[in-house]
Formats: structure tokens, sequence, C-alpha cells
């Protein structure tokens, strides 16, 4: 993540092994803490009904329930300096006992911002939240009011199947024009068919399968359908910035060089280098330049960037 510029986790959709935290304290990630709790079923079962969030979310019996998550997050990770945000789960609808798993988490711990996408109108939490809103949409969200207090972050965005993610520079360039907006959080990370859990599952119980051959010999990831298997997700387990071996996918080479920490705007004659970084100048870094066209590349010079600066103006001599 650290090489393709991701500086940003959620952990959707509930909180993640205590030893991941240490990481993230030690090589400076922000973490999205999200808490377990998802209603996506009851979709499922009830996708037109306007009360579904009746059936847990805002129903007084599931209160302890909803609120013992949050307790339970809370209590286990406050001390990781690289949480940033709490978050009350995910797809849940709305309802009163996401109030009270707010009320708990504000009072206890009032240094974190707290998120949850499912309140649309930011009524309960410190941050306005959205899955896949286009550019135009998050743009007219960003200008609509001169004041604002609450932000908006992109909980999910750009979704990262097929030949995916796609429109990249354009949410990231409207995410450098408008303060409002914080960023995204791609969905997601990796494909969940591994070859490491092939190689686990087949250790423990002999599970043959995730990994197979075609009639001569040519090796596979099998998903959804490729067993026998009824009912399946078909490829949605193929959605991640990583292949199922945890390669790189050509769309995570592209995300890392739209949200890279440095920018560089203008023309031959001249150039202006942005700082996108948030703690450090440009001082570690070098900065060389050379003109490359189909087939050939001419090598060319050195950039001098003035030391301490955030942001400069250089010309290319």
């Amino acid at each position: 993540m650290k090489k393709y510029n991701i500086n940003a986790i959620r952990t959707s959709h509930y909180p993640n092994d205590t030893r991941f935290y240490d990481v993230c304290d030690e090589l400076g990630f922000w973490v999205m803490n999200e808490a377990d709790l998802e209603c996506q079923g009851f979709g499922d079962v009830g996708s037109t009904d306007p009360k579904r969030a009746s059936w847990a979310s805002d129903n007084p019996a599931w209160e302890e329930a909803y609120v013992d998550r949050a307790r339970q997050m809370v209590m286990r990770d406050k001390n990781h300096p690289s949480i940033i945000f709490w978050s009350l789960g995910n797809e849940s609808y709305y309802g009163r006992n996401h109030q009270k798993m707010y009320d708990f988490m504000h009072e206890y711990d009032p240094t974190r911002l707290i998120h949850y996408e499912g309140d649309q109108e930011a009524k309960t939490v410190d941050i306005y939240s959205r899955m896949y809103s286009d550019v135009e949409y998050i743009t007219k969200f960003a200008k609509k009011d001169e004041k604002w207090e609450k932000p908006l972050v992109m909980c999910e965005y750009i979704h990262a199947m097929g030949n995916g993610p796609g429109g990249i520079k354009e949410y990231v360039d409207a995410f450098y024009k408008y303060p409002r907006l914080m960023g995204g959080f791609v969905w997601e990370w990796a494909n969940h068919v591994s070859l490491s859990l092939y190689r686990r599952l087949q250790r423990l119980i002999g599970v043959q399968g995730i990994q197979k051959q075609t009639a001569n010999g040519e090796n596979y990831y099998g998903y959804g359908g490729d067993f026998g298997d009824e009912p399946n997700d078909g490829h949605f387990v193929l959605d991640g910035l990583l292949f199922s071996d945890h390669t790189p996918s050509p769309g995570l080479l592209e995300y890392g060089k739209q949200i890279e920490p440095v920018q560089v705007l203008g023309t031959s004659q001249k150039i202006k280098i942005i700082n996108r970084y948030d703690h450090v100048t440009l001082d570690h870094l070098d900065c060389t330049w050379s003109i490359v066209g189909d087939g050939f590349k001419k090598k060319g010079g050195k950039v001098e960037i003035p030391k301490g600066l955030f942001r400069i103006l250089s010309k290319i001599q």
C-alpha cells in the first residue's frame, strides 16, 4: 500500500485482527475502524419495504446488541494512534440504535470523528458519507454551502472489478479542488480468491479448488460456479486492486499514479510542482526530466527544488 501511495484504510465491515493496528501505528496509516454491524440481508428479503430499518436498527429491543458492538471495538482499539475515525457499521439503514452507538462512542472518546454511511443526512454522525456517487454529485455537494461544519468522505468508490477502477483522475481532482471532500476508500484491496488460502485449506482438509486448470493444463483462479456450487456470487469476489496471488493489477498501477503525493503541471517552458504531502517538504526527493516519445527516450536534466518549500514554480532551461 505504501509503495502505491495509499495512506488510509477502512476495516470494512468489522474490526480487524489486533496485529493489523500495530502495523498501521508503525507505518503511519490512517484507519477508519468499523464496527461489526451489517444488515444487508434485510434488504434481500424486503428491499422495497420502507420500514426495514425498524426490524433491528430502529428497534429498541436491539439497542444493547448495537451498543455492545460499538463498546467492544472502542475498548479494544482505543489506544491505537492510527485510528482517526470510528465507523458505526455498514449498510444497516438508519435508526435510533445508531444514535445510541454514537452517544456511547462520543462520550467515551470525544477525540475522534464518527462515521456511518447509512446516516445520509449526517443527523447523528460527524461526517457525510457516500458510496459510488459520481463526480458531478460530490462536486455539487462540495459547493452547495458557503459555510459547512461536516465534510464528506467516499467510504466506497471506483469499484476495482474487471478493468476497474475507472474515473480515478476525475475523483482525485475533485478531492484536491474542494476542501470539503476528504477523499475516498477504493472497494477493495485484494481479490478474495487467494493462492495462500488455497494452500492452507489443502493442507488442513484436503480441499481441492480455488486454483484450477483448463483442459490443456493452464492454471487459473476459480470463483463462484466453477466448482458446481449453487447459489454463488459469480465473479463478484474478484474486485480487488491486487490479483488473487496478491500481485498488483493494472488498476493499482493507475491508482497509485493518480494519487502520487507530488504533482507536476505546466508546459515545456514552465512547470508547477505541487506538494501533496500533509506533513513534509520535498527535500527528500530529486526531480529530473526527460523527453519520451513513441519508441524513444531522450535524457534531460535536473530541476532544482528549493529546500523547505511546499509549493514552487520551476523553469526548465
